[in-house]
């Protein structure tokens, strides 16, 4: 996920973007989706995607409640899009 650039989050947000999807952001991060945690949570899918491609996994499990919701936006959105 660390090694996911801005760029390419940027591209995933983008394509979500025109395709109709619509995130209600705020300002803070305690309370509120922010533009920073989406770019967070589209790193993750990319790299599950990646993982599951090199291993040839039909399917891979986020563990976010073990220890992953310390350092990282809340996984729904990368959940969420990989049943798109």
């Amino acid at each position: 996920m660390r090694s996911v650039s801005d760029t390419e989050a940027q591209q995933a947000r983008n394509w979500l973007d025109a395709r109709g999807m619509t995130f209600v952001t705020g300002p803070d991060e305690e309370t509120d989706l922010t533009d920073r945690q989406i770019l967070e949570q589209l790193k993750m899918y990319i790299a599950a995607v990646r993982m599951a491609h090199a291993f040839g996994c039909d399917a891979i499990g986020i563990q976010y409640q073990q220890g992953l919701k310390d350092m990282a936006p809340a996984s729904d959105l990368a959940e969420g899009c990989s049943t798109m």
